[in-house]
């Protein structure tokens, strides 16, 4: 088993490990339980990005977790949170926990790399609603990186998705989350990431460069 904070030799490629999904959007909750994906082993880069239907904190979050993106604070509608952490003797799953008395729709997916190093996230935080939904492009530092991109919102369906990626999340259901990978990627400037929807909607576009 690789130590803590493992990471391939000579700079070769990360590799997707698995994924597991969430999903309460068709019905509010006050805490949910996300599973660990199979196989994740300590070192295991994880990512986590939970979309909520309103703006609503955390009144207990699982231990470990680094917090790297959170939108709850800017708009209302859709929101994204996204955190990371480096696997080290994981449970078998994760509850997140809104407290007594509070409830949300949320969807949310857990992602786990064979290691890694968090390098960079790009984000858009549409609050006015648009469309047409973008993630920025990010700086991908070495050679044999994972991106991650990811687009929350709410009521819609997508038009048209990102080409290109391996998709692992589509739920369209009042709360909306979409996740996919890129796996093998150059160093450089990743690219934008574009979604559209069927009608225009509070929104948020995340994506994230993972080195190894």
């Amino acid at each position: 088993t690789p130590a803590v904070g493992w990471q391939p030799e000579g700079g070769a490629s990360l590799d997707f490990r698995g994924n597991t999904n969430y999903d309460t959007s068709t019905g509010a909750v006050q805490s949910w339980v996300m599973n660990k994906p199979a196989g994740v082993v300590d070192g295991d880069f994880l990512l986590m990005f939970i979309v909520q239907n309103n703006p609503l904190a955390f009144s207990s979050i699982p231990s470990g977790w680094t917090l790297i993106q959170d939108s709850r604070s800017d708009h209302g509608g859709a929101n994204a949170i996204t955190y990371y952490k480096i696997a080290s003797s994981e449970p078998a799953s994760y509850t997140w926990d809104y407290g007594t008395g509070n409830a949300e729709r949320t969807a949310a997916c857990l992602v786990a790399l064979t290691g890694g190093t968090y390098d960079e996230i790009g984000q858009t935080e549409d609050g006015s609603g648009n469309e047409t939904c973008v993630a920025p492009s990010v700086t991908v530092d070495s050679a044999g990186s994972v991106l991650i991109a990811a687009n929350g919102q709410k009521d819609n369906d997508y038009s048209t998705l990102p080409s290109g990626w391996t998709e692992v999340m589509n739920v369209t259901a009042k709360c909306n989350l979409w996740l996919g990978y890129k796996t093998d990627v150059a160093a450089g400037a990743s690219g934008s990431v574009t979604w559209v929807m069927t009608g225009a909607k509070k929104n948020d576009s995340i994506q994230v460069a993972i080195g190894p």
